[in-house]
């Protein structure tokens, strides 16, 4: 689900949940601080924001958070931060 009000937004956060639906990526894709107000369709957000697809394929239960534009955390399934890790690289 990609909440409507996200393109925006300088800061966004997705969140990748297990339990889906089949067919359902169990992504969510909304902003830091403010309510849902409806959804978007996939292409739409990846249009105006481009640098989210290289998050998309993490496991479920990750939780990434965008600043403008750029990644400035990755929370794995235990909550940790892993994007130092992966930015030092």
């Amino acid at each position: 689900m990609i909440a409507k009000n996200v393109l925006p937004q300088e800061t966004v956060y997705l969140q990748r949940s297990s339990g889906c639906d089949e067919g359902d990526s169990g992504w969510y894709i909304g902003p830091i601080n403010e309510e849902v107000s409806g959804e978007l369709e996939a292409y739409e957000l990846l249009k105006s924001k481009p640098t989210i697809i290289q998050v998309l394929a993490l496991p479920y239960n990750y939780l990434v958070v965008f600043e403008k534009g750029k990644i400035k955390a990755i929370l794995n399934e235990c909550d940790v931060d892993i994007w130092g890790d992966i930015d030092k690289k």
